[in-house]
């Protein structure tokens, strides 16, 4: 019998299909013959990480190399704030932690949603987070894979290197709601969301700053604000950024799905 597609091992590929034949990521064709044993006549889905998916199956298995032909394409999957997606875009600014712990917030911010990741460069953020080369960011891209494989999500989060307040609010989606992560703000996260927007749209934008560690320096809060960025908290406490990223994400997706 055949399986649901939802049931079946996701890889991401090289380019999209052409004449009926996909090629996997290098990385991810040699999980799949090395580690997983994809054997032929065994099918798997494929992902462009653009809301594209097809059905393949494995028609030729050698030791370095595995063929692919195309089943079926299957629906695409509408991007996040587009007609028809289940949220909106999600947009999240922040200094990115330490090591693993950004690798591990990138993970969880792509199950939960996010449409990018933006690394921010303040006064305060402490030098390791401003050394976000291209090396770094490809370690964030790949686990940003690994989690939409895992989650079955086919859109993959932009991922952005680090950037001043200035340069992110130049470059704010057209008519995006901005919010100001501050644990001393009075209103709350959920109770913004809750506000309906002036558009009175459902998808509309939503952008959140988190600042660093050390807390924002009042000339760049002052510059946000004066963006129309509206002052939140989500916690009595002081959160790590993973934390505070992760738990903004969590009631913005929360928030979407219960329009």
């Amino acid at each position: 019998m055949p399986r649901d597609a939802d049931s079946l091992r996701r890889f991401f590929l090289a380019e999209p299909p052409a004449g009926g034949v996909a090629r996997l990521l290098e990385e991810d064709e040699r999980h799949a013959l090395q580690v997983l044993r994809v054997a032929e006549g065994d099918e798997v889905v494929g992902l462009d990480g653009r809301g594209g998916a097809w059905r393949l199956e494995a028609t030729a298995v050698a030791k370095r190399r595995l063929e692919l032909g195309v089943r079926e394409e299957l629906p695409r999957e509408p991007a996040p704030g587009e007609r028809g997606a289940a949220l909106p875009w999600i947009e999240l600014w922040l200094p990115l932690p330490k090591g693993g712990r950004a690798e591990e917030m990138v993970d969880r911010l792509t199950q939960l949603g996010a449409a990018r990741i933006a690394a921010l460069d303040t006064l305060r953020t402490a030098p390791h987070a401003r050394e976000a080369g291209a090396k770094r960011i490809e370690r964030l891209a790949r686990r940003a894979r690994e989690a939409c494989k895992q989650s079955g999500r086919r859109w993959l989060p932009e991922l952005d290197g680090p950037a001043s307040i200035d340069e992110r609010a130049s470059r704010i989606p057209a008519g995006a709601r901005l919010a100001i992560l501050d644990p001393r703000a009075e209103r709350t996260l959920s109770a913004l969301l809750t506000e309906p927007p002036a558009d009175g749209a459902n998808d509309t934008p939503l952008v959140l700053a988190l600042g660093p560690e050390g807390g924002w320096d009042p000339t760049e809060a002052r510059a946000l604000e004066a963006h129309g960025a509206a002052r939140v908290r989500l916690a009595p406490h002081v959160l790590r950024i993973e934390t505070a990223a992760e738990a903004a994400c969590a009631i913005a997706a929360h928030a979407a799905l219960g329009r």
